[in-house]
């Protein structure tokens, strides 16, 4: 890759989660981490993709001044929306659909969210780009987003995106982040009426998971991989062993997703369940606690 000398001191790190959700909608749980906070002083910034469509792939873009790899929903034959990546500068990006943001006097709901990162990841090298390009975009697109990014020179910060305006938080600032690192869901604290979005428990959780990863010096990429991106403690969820516990494979389910997986259920018996002469069950449910969750329910 062409990386200037004076980036390759601090080079920038994104992973990347996907999983698949049965109920339609695109939640997702995202975090940027400062140098401050992350184990080796280098930014970090992460993305669980939570996605009806479980088809994605990475491709390669050639852009007008940067290439750059990402992520892209499998069926776009076209390429014109990207779901987070970095190029070759170091620059990264990602987001969150926080429809507490839309401009619903347009009609809009965030559709130009993903082609508006596949042009910034052709065109910035920095935080400071990224934020100019907003500027210079401003009222042009159909955005509802919380963008996160970070840069090669150390950068982590989120922009609270509406389609005419934005609220950068940055993780230098000890108002914003006194300890470096940045959670975002599917709401945003800008808005003027938060329960339009979501995520709110998640929210509340991986900030606790994140946090206490911070305190104990641990949050590099072993740690986002293997614990924030697989946390399986979650609200409201049941875990269900249909079969015999000690050989059969637990399947976490959600009343809200209006269903249940194929795997779990059939006409007479469910494909999980197995053919021992003597059926068993374990099943595990963890109640919500959340505060957000009990207001978003009154």
């Amino acid at each position: 890759m062409n990386i200037a000398t004076t980036r390759i001191m601090k080079p920038a790190l994104v992973v990347a989660g996907l999983s698949f959700l049965l109920r339609a909608g695109f939640p997702c749980t995202l975090a940027v981490i400062s140098g401050k906070a992350s184990a080796n002083g280098r930014p970090l910034m992460w993305k669980n993709r939570d996605t009806s469509d479980p088809n994605n792939k990475l491709v390669h873009f050639t852009g007008p001044k940067y290439n750059s790899i990402a992520v892209v929903i499998s069926e776009d034959v076209k390429l014109t929306e990207v779901w987070g990546g970095q190029n070759t500068e170091g620059f990264a990006i990602m987001n969150s659909q926080a429809d507490d943001l839309v401009a619903k006097d347009k009609k809009f709901d965030g559709a130009g969210n993903g082609a508006f990162m596949e042009l910034a990841l052709g065109e910035c090298a920095t935080v400071g780009d990224f934020e100019n390009l907003l500027l210079r975009e401003k009222e042009k697109w159909d955005l509802a987003a919380n963008f996160g990014v970070i840069d090669a020179d150390g950068g982590a910060c989120f922009f609270e995106t509406r389609s005419d305006s934005y609220q950068k938080f940055d993780t230098k600032d000890p108002r914003v982040a006194p300890f470096g690192t940045i959670v975002r869901t599917n709401f945003a604290f800008t808005s003027p009426d938060q329960m339009l979005g979501g995520g709110f428990d998640r929210f509340e959780r991986i900030s606790h998971i994140i946090e206490a990863a911070r305190a104990a010096g641990r949050i590099d990429g072993k740690f986002i991989l293997q614990e924030a991106a697989r946390a399986q403690a979650h609200p409201a969820t049941m875990w269900v062993i249909l079969g015999q516990p000690v050989a059969g494979v637990a399947v976490p389910v959600w009343p809200a997703a209006g269903k249940v997986p194929a795997v779990t259920t059939g006409p007479k018996t469910a494909p999980f369940a197995g053919t021992v002469p003597s059926p068993q069950m374990s099943l595990a449910s963890t109640a919500a606690q959340s505060m957000f969750l009990k207001k978003a329910s009154m």
